[in-house]
């Protein structure tokens, strides 16, 4: 693999994602994986990067509880949904806007 699925980026030193892009990866990390670690020093961290960091946290703590299923809907276009029906979104992988129909 090209990186740790449960790896979480937080850091802006030597980092060239966006916050949109972090808050991707450990969103989806967060609802399929089973955990979410950062390699760096927390110690270390800046304002910026703690805040990031409670982001994350508190999106993770409000869907904890629920399961996750994912449905590809075309070529890095995702629908994701809890198995509640609670919640349901999309994970675009590009930076092409796609244009969807929302079933009621």
């Amino acid at each position: 693999f090209l990186n740790d699925p449960d790896v979480i980026f937080i850091r802006k030193e030597n980092c060239s994602l966006t916050d949109n892009q972090k808050f991707l990866i450990a969103g989806v990390g967060g609802m399929f994986g089973s955990q979410l670690m950062y390699s760096d020093d927390p110690g270390l961290a800046g304002d910026e990067e703690k805040e990031m960091t409670k982001l994350f946290l508190d999106y993770s703590e409000k869907f904890e509880n629920e399961e996750y299923g994912l449905t590809k809907i075309k070529e890095d276009f995702y629908e994701f949904y809890t198995k509640s029906s609670k919640y349901t979104g999309f994970i675009n992988l590009k930076n092409d806007e796609v244009a969807i129909s929302i079933k009621e």
